[in-house]
């Protein structure tokens, strides 16, 4: 990845190793420094022998994620290929992506660094001239049976003789606290087949749609709403054969930043998106998103950029939703929709908080959130557990999963998923379970305790006969099966219906575990995808998908899991209770539902995006986190849930309840609180009292801040001063007129 560097300036260098633990960070503070420079060190996973890589390292510099790109046409890969050469731009992009994705670097398991594990980045955009700036490592390996923690040597700033990462284009102010949207634009909308034109604020931008695959018929008609126009295309296929398409509609653009899924970072150039379906560009001074609104285009959805090719910065690249794998039987008709908003801001997030009104998702939030073991819960004295509880203020308690019965002898341990749970492996764990829950909802009346359910595994030893119409089977027809290294017994993965015997036996199992006395389910894996693709079956059928040749070429006839199991799945929640979803929700129904969703946002820091429209909650892991994962985490626009009974108990117990109004990076205003990491003018234009304002320490200590506080023309403003590693909490007592 990285080209010879001849010796040169050293501005700083750190005084020794620094080593990371699995899922921890660690931060330094980099000098004062004007003009180029670059971040130079030796990164591995500490481990006795070299044992291949995975993602794990993340960086970050002045709070900025650090990826091979400073924005879509500027690399920071010292050495590499740069200048205005698009071709070489985006080797630059390509030549990074073996080594980082998903906000994380790719870093070797080995005792001692060589050459390969060295790393050498443009920084000097990201540098304090006046002051200093923090660089944080962190390591996103979750625990393992052996510790492997992250080891950073040689950690020195240079001075570059590079200074194209001067001139990359900054992000635009997503931090400043909202206290509005701007207000919505008037636009006119027009259409054809084969393009929207959408005009507003004297801005004009064509939409345009491009289809690859056999003959059909295609009619497109527009619904105007206050904020967008909705597109409905209806297609037939008039033919006697299975009818495959490619749908792209494209949006072009010449912005150094745009959002795919959520997500500006600007080596991103595809991304499975059916939890986040949008994309986004600044145009002008407003914007331009599109938002793909149905099941199958959602399941089925890529959002992508395309580089222009152009030798010019203003030649227009474009950002698109698009399905490579739409297919129609003979004589069928299905309607797509999807929506274009125009903005009257340049701002991803303004259209975001736009869109999660149309779509209804800002309800109250309960909390706060921790997860149990039932042996664990009976082992703690009374009194402890009831004070526990209590000082962390929990809404929820969810039992951790999948099953496992510490009293079971077998090795390896035998792992519960799916029906197995009400079978006689667990017979013994069952009333233990029951008591734990007991336990809680005595130390803690009011709270919701929820039992693990998992429906997309099945864990019984002869799941392949028992349920060999309910497997999900590869292209070649083989069941899908993880045996989790040897750690654990293994599991087959499932496809539950109404019709087949996986989906009876897991209803019958759903209704057991109501007598356990707890409220509902903690649904892990609750939408079943996989991250860089749908999840999908060779059999049978949805109807709706195939595999396609690049000419549309029907290849193979596949059934995408959550369209297969969508309707089983309503019916379980329906009978359920409360329920805690693993997982945003990405079919409309479930959206419609008011269950609450998280994300597990512990492995890297874009994964938050996924959460974007559904509840902004985002799982830290069940054991204490430090100050450093919380403050990146509530920059990804995340409330935080878990950290069990640790540093930041304090911190947690007043994040909720939480309604959100709206959500930003640094920021999230909710109509009972606001939660920062962001100084500045804080409030709520529809007033209140402020009841309590508090400030999060960098050592997790909670204190009354006693921040200026102004009523002005009905708002009621604060003015709120944190310093590096802090969280604000700023809480109201909310108005007669908002409490109708």
């Amino acid at each position: 990845m990285i080209a010879a560097v001849a010796a040169t300036l050293v501005l700083w260098q750190a005084s020794g190793t620094l080593r990371v633990p699995n899922g921890a960070s660690q931060s330094l503070r980099l000098p004062a420094v004007t003009g180029a420079a670059r971040l130079v060190f030796h990164a591995r996973a500490d481990f006795p022998r070299r044992a291949g890589s995975t993602y794990l390292l993340g960086l970050r510099v002045g709070g900025r994620v650090v990826g091979p790109m400073a924005d879509r046409r500027t690399s920071r890969l010292v050495g590499d290929a740069g200048g205005t050469d698009q071709d070489d731009m985006r080797g630059d992009a390509r030549s990074a992506a073996s080594r980082f994705d998903a906000g994380r670097w790719r870093v070797a398991f080995a005792p001692t660094a060589t050459g390969d594990d060295a790393f050498a980045l443009a920084i000097g955009d990201l540098l304090h001239a006046d002051a200093p700036t923090i660089v944080t490592f962190t390591s996103g390996l979750a625990a393992t049976p052996q510790p492997a923690p992250l080891v950073i040597d040689e950690l020195r700033l240079e001075r570059d003789d590079d200074a194209r990462a001067l001139a990359a284009a900054p992000p635009p102010d997503w931090r400043t606290p909202r206290l509005r949207l701007p207000a919505l634009p008037r636009f006119e909308a027009e259409a054809d087949p084969a393009r929207v034109h959408v005009r507003w604020d004297g801005e004009d931008v064509e939409v345009r749609t491009t289809v690859g695959g056999g003959a059909r018929r295609w009619e497109r008609t527009l619904v105007r709403h206050p904020t967008h126009v909705e597109v409905r295309d209806t297609i037939t296929n008039d033919g006697d054969a299975v009818l495959g398409l490619r749908v792209r509609h494209a949006i072009a653009t010449a912005e150094p930043w745009v959002h795919l899924a959520g997500r500006p970072d600007p080596e991103l150039t595809d991304a499975y998106a059916p939890w986040n379906p949008t994309v986004f560009t600044p145009v002008g001074a407003g914007g331009l998103g599109l938002v793909a609104e149905d099941d199958i285009f959602r399941q089925q959805l890529h959002v992508d950029y395309v580089a222009s090719g152009g030798p010019s910065t203003a030649d227009a690249s474009a950002i698109a939703l698009r399905t490579d794998m739409l297919c129609l039987a003979p004589h069928d008709t299905v309607t797509l929709v999807w929506s274009v908003y125009p903005t009257a801001s340049r701002s991803y997030w303004d259209f975001l908080n736009v869109v999660r009104a149309d779509w209804g998702v800002n309800r109250s939030v309960p909390g706060s959130y921790v997860w149990f073991r039932p042996d664990d819960v009976l082992a703690m004295p009374a009194s402890r557990l009831r004070d526990a509880l209590a000082r962390a203020r929990v809404g929820v308690a969810s039992m951790s999963g999948g099953w496992i019965d510490p009293r079971d002898a077998a090795h390896p341990p035998h792992l519960g998923f799916g029906s197995d749970v009400a079978g006689p492996r667990f017979a013994a764990l069952r009333p233990r379970i029951r008591d734990a829950v007991a336990r809680l909802k005595a130390a803690r009346p009011d709270l919701r305790v929820l039992v693990y359910f998992d429906a997309q595994r099945e864990s019984l030893p002869d799941t392949a006969s028992r349920f060999g119409d309910s497997l999900l089977r590869d292209p070649s027809g083989r069941p899908e099966r993880t045996d989790w290294g040897g750690r654990f017994s293994p599991s087959w993965s499932m496809v539950p219906t109404a019709a087949n015997t996986f989906g009876r036996a897991l209803a019958a199992t759903a209704n057991a575990l109501r007598d356990l006395g707890a409220d509902g389910l903690y649904w892990d894996e609750i939408d079943g995808v996989d991250y860089a693709g749908p999840r999908m079956t060779a059999t049978p059928w949805d109807g709706r998908s195939c595999v396609l040749a690049e000419d549309g070429a029907v290849r193979e006839q596949v059934g995408l899991v959550n369209l297969l199991s969508a309707p089983w799945k309503l019916a379980i929640a329906a009978a359920a209770g409360s329920i805690l979803g693993n997982g945003p929700p990405t079919t409309r129904a479930s959206q419609d539902r008011a269950d609450v969703h998280m994300v597990e946002a512990q492995h890297n820091d874009v994964w938050g995006a996924f959460a974007h429209l559904s509840t902004p909650l985002g799982y830290v892991g069940a054991a204490d986190r430090d100050g450093a994962t919380l403050i990146a985490k509530i920059d990804e626009g995340l409330l935080i849930a878990g950290t069990g009974f640790g540093t930041h108990t304090e911190l947690v117990a007043h994040l909720f309840p939480f309604t959100p109004e709206y959500i930003q990076p640094g920021t999230l205003r909710g109509r009972e609180r606001i939660v920062t990491t962001e100084s500045g003018t804080h409030g709520w234009l529809d007033g209140g009292d402020v009841a309590r304002s508090w400030r999060c320490g960098r050592d997790g200590t909670l204190s009354p801040a006693p921040w200026h506080v102004k009523k002005r023309r009905g708002a009621l403003l604060v003015h709120v001063r944190l310093g590096p590693g802090e969280i604000a909490v700023v809480e109201r007592d909310l108005p007669i007129d908002v409490l109708r």
